[in-house]
């Protein structure tokens, strides 16, 4: 616990710093509730641009963002949401935002020192704060936002697999309680407990009204937003190794589809708020000095993006989408993501990526969530550094639990872009499962290096052969000569995602877990696959 509480900590590591002019305010909202809201003014004026942020994390911790936005000429107004911090009222995660934030926006309309360029800036939750209220159309002109998104199902339950890394640890710093008492116990303890569900953060908000809603009663699915009604510019930006990404870019693309303003993206190669602390490596893998970023950057380039939105004109001959490129360690530009260079290509295991050994037409693993694989690098939550971005996966590749596929060495750079998704052709002998695939490179020493990975939870298993999709995260990298592709096939990984027991039972309240056996097919007849995006010119 520790570990989590020094890391949860570095949040707020910013908090310190030199004011421009504050004023506090009590903003009502419904039901009389009054909202603690900070407002920073720029020296030596009287009206302007406003930008608004609404977070759950303690608006004191913003200081230093404020105070750059108001130094730049922006009216910057922090608020903590509905039952946090300085605000009254209870907190339930997502249900008041919408309608606070709108209650809010009204009343930025009436004050004196508007202008009427209203621009909304977060990230994470502060974030999904931000973007909710983009469809305000005459009140909301730009957002700026790191990590945001308005899927939560993408982010909480990826493939159907809890994010129990996540969601615990989240819920936990929330307030919520347990059926026993896990004040001792380090996280390890808590996630192999048996049942989860005694260590689980109960799911019960109580409201204002007195009402007790679970969570999974709160719709945040992107059906509830009327994406239609935005004007609004939006920046979205993101990590590849961010546990968000996936939301990030379906938001990214719900906006580019259906809304009016214009929508820039940007993915660089970093973990969820990676910019708020400047770690120089994401794992194994150092930032190289163009990828390199900070609180101080990530001010900037919001800073740059709300002086065109706000205050003057967007650049619209640039292109919209930016993205880092891994091992190429470049920065690439398109018109759309993903980049219109990119061709869909398939490659196929026991052709393409070969198995290890003889296997004829099929290969063999068995799942003993008793004994899971542990989860070595990826997309996770920033507690848990050590489990973060690229790591050596040779060790992990030597259980018999994960089957290895391996492209043969490559003779030219080959940089891909775009979605990945793994297509296996199974038999699995239980009763419920899941399914992991990862896309790692092999180096010329015969080191493996994670690069994405994914989950499918199957809550009820089909007899006979069955094909079952792995969708794993986007991403931009290259395979240069002398390297090879490889793929991960298992049954888990723990803990970020919590065990399927094999035997049907919710996976919260299982006491019992099962070994399933799985058969992989890579036939003529019942082919697996891979399918990525391949950019066609390498510059």
């Amino acid at each position: 616990m520790k570990r989590i509480m020094l890391s949860w900590c570095a949040l707020a590591y910013f908090l310190c710093t030199s004011a421009q002019e504050k004023r506090e305010y009590r903003v009502k909202v419904a039901d009389s509730i009054s909202l603690a809201t900070d407002l920073y003014i720029p020296d030596g004026r009287t009206s302007g641009p406003v930008v608004l942020i609404r977070t759950s994390y303690g608006k004191e911790g913003l200081a230093k963002v404020a105070t750059a936005f108001a130094k730049e000429g922006f009216f910057t107004v922090v608020q903590d949401v509905r039952g946090k911090y300085a605000s009254d009222g209870k907190f339930v995660p997502f249900l008041n935002e919408i309608r606070d934030g709108t209650a809010t926006l009204e009343w930025l309309h009436g004050q004196h020192w508007n202008n009427g360029n209203v621009g909304l800036w977060g990230s994470s939750y502060l974030g999904y704060c931000a973007l909710s209220l983009a469809m305000v159309p005459k009140q909301v002109k730009s957002i700026f936002h790191l990590s945001g998104w308005l899927d939560g199902e993408s982010v909480n339950l990826p493939g159907g697999a809890l994010h129990q890394q996540l969601v615990i640890p989240w819920l936990i710093f929330e307030g919520q309680k347990t059926k026993m008492d896990i004040s001792k116990m380090d996280m390890d303890q808590l996630f192999v407990h048996t049942p989860l569900e005694d260590v689980f953060p109960t799911m019960n908000f109580e409201t204002d009204s007195g009402e007790v809603l679970h969570l999974s009663q709160i719709d945040i699915s992107p059906d509830v937003f009327e994406h239609e009604q935005s004007n609004a510019a939006i920046f979205h930006c993101s990590g590849w190794f961010d546990f968000v990404l996936p939301a990030v870019l379906s938001t990214y693309q719900d906006f580019v589809q259906k809304a009016k303003g214009a929508q820039f993206l940007k993915i660089g190669p970093w973990y969820h708020n990676q910019l708020y602390d400047g770690n120089t490596h994401a794992g194994m893998y150092r930032l190289p000095n163009n990828a390199y970023g900070n609180l101080d950057s990530l001010i900037s380039m919001s800073i740059n993006w709300f002086n065109q939105t706000l205050n003057g004109t967007l650049d619209d001959k640039s292109k919209p989408v930016s993205y880092y490129v891994l091992f190429e360690d470049k920065w690439k530009a398109a018109d759309q993501w993903p980049p219109r260079s990119s061709k869909k290509e398939t490659l196929y295991i026991g052709r393409d990526f070969i198995p290890e050994g003889i296997n004829g037409g099929a290969s063999y693993f068995a799942y003993d969530p008793n004994n899971p694989v542990p989860t070595v690098g990826g997309a996770n939550f920033q507690f848990f550094l050590d489990q973060i971005g690229v790591r050596e996966q040779n060790m992990l590749e030597s259980r018999d639990d994960v089957l290895v596929f391996t492209t043969l060495p490559f003779d030219n750079p080959k940089t891909i872009a775009g979605p990945i998704e793994v297509i296996l052709s199974h038999e699995s002998l239980g009763t419920s499962t899941d399914l992991t695939a990862k896309l790692t490179i092999v180096d010329s020493a015969g080191g493996s290096w994670n690069i994405t990975d994914g989950i499918k939870r199957i809550d009820s298993i089909d007899r006979g052969i069955q094909e079952t999709s792995i969708q794993l995260p986007d991403v931009a990298f290259q395979v240069k000569p002398g390297q090879c592709l490889r793929i991960q096939i298992s049954g888990g990984s723990f803990p970020k995602y919590n065990r399927n027991p094999g035997t049907g039972e919710d996976p919260l309240k299982a006491m019992d877990f099962k070994p399933v056996k799985h058969t992989i097919f890579h036939s003529e007849k019942h082919p697996s696959y891979v399918t990525i995006y391949v950019e066609e010119n390498i510059d």
